[in-house]
């Protein structure tokens, strides 16, 4: 008789053990739509409760569902691991609405279509707020890594974009969001504007390896048509001035008279963004307009002087590239007409 209650005791801790830990469920690096899991003679309708909850389903369980799962699956999507379940067992899935009902299956209809899934993937809605980008800006960005049914909508009071997709997709999207709203680079420039008398000897420009000496300077130059802006070809210069020899070169023209600075402003700009100086003035001129014989007149202007646009490239390694477009323009109004 003691023999007997022995043996009962030692089963009934062996089935709370295996009742207790019914699996092992992992989810795979970088996808977290992928599980590996593992049951040992677990019951099924445990099995279909603990992965139902894991996949967010609405699954309705008969008391006819009986059966036992024993299994060893790596790197599998829920739906699979649940389908495997049910399979071995006999069973099947009937979907209404949202909610997927067990049956055996010799009991599911045939009105399933094999093309059409019989589990919704959990959705779900995440709002991110951005601090140095305008969400207006990215929003078409953002679709692009969003499922078909995925939704992407923003706030523009708020500054906020409001996605409704797959967990996944919302993960990639939120990496995606964080490596683009940074703080930005900026740059502080500062620009010496400067009108050079030439003399007949320096008709064709300043030779600069005559003023930049090796040793004591880093100096790069690179563009096109600056010097002549007759010539055809996109204008710019690319440059990079790092020496003292350089600021010797102005401070002896400006001393022999040759060099007049007109201005010497500063200004902060950001990475990638176009700056402008404007040093001159504007001329109003008169504009007449006549449609549907009502004549209205407005006020225009003409931007004359000296006028720079400058925009910077800063490299990871702080390195600083700046496109430089120059704009020198004369004109007057006569009679109201600009010239």
């Amino acid at each position: 008789m003691k023999i007997k209650l022995q043996n009962l005791f030692i089963s009934l801790i062996i089935t709370i053990v295996l009742t207790c830990f019914p699996f092992y469920s992992s989810y795979g690096q970088g996808n977290t739509n992928l599980i590996t899991i593992s049951f040992k003679d677990a019951d099924l309708r445990d099995v279909v409760k603990i992965l139902a909850g894991e996949g967010g389903y609405n699954v309705v369980v008969g008391n006819d569902v009986t059966g036992k799962v024993t299994y060893d699956l790596h790197n599998v999507t829920i739906q699979d691991a649940l389908e495997a379940a049910l399979k071995i067992n006999g069973y099947g899935i009937e979907k209404m609405g949202e909610i997927i009902f067990i049956k055996p299956a010799s009991q599911l209809t045939t009105q399933d279509s094999p093309t059409q899934p019989a589990f919704t993937p959990h959705r779900q809605i995440r709002s991110f707020k951005l601090h140095y980008i305008n969400a207006s800006d990215i929003a078409a960005s953002i679709k692009e890594y969003s499922s078909t049914n995925g939704k992407v909508t923003v706030n523009i009071s708020n500054n906020l974009i409001v996605v409704e997709d797959l967990v996944e997709n919302l993960n990639r999207i939120e990496t995606v969001l964080n490596n683009m709203d940074v703080v930005p680079k900026q740059v502080l420039i500062e620009a010496k504007i400067l009108e050079i008398r030439l003399s007949d000897d320096l008709q064709l420009g300043v030779d600069w390896s005559k003023v930049v000496t090796e040793g004591d300077s880093t100096f790069t130059i690179e563009g096109s048509n600056f010097f002549n802006p007759a010539t055809t070809g996109a204008p710019g210069l690319y440059f990079n001035i790092d020496t003292p020899s350089f600021k010797m070169f102005l401070d002896t023209l400006q001393q022999k008279g040759d060099l007049k600075t007109l201005a010497t402003p500063k200004l902060v700009t950001l990475d990638n963004k176009e700056a402008q100086i404007i040093i001159g003035g504007r001329l109003g001129y008169r504009v007449t307009t006549t449609a549907n014989q009502v004549t209205t007149e407005d006020v225009e202007f003409l931007e004359i002087g000296t006028m720079l646009k400058i925009t910077p490239r800063i490299g990871n390694d702080g390195n600083i590239l700046l496109t430089i477009y120059p704009k020198v323009s004369d004109g007057v109004v006569t009679q109201g007409l600009p010239s």
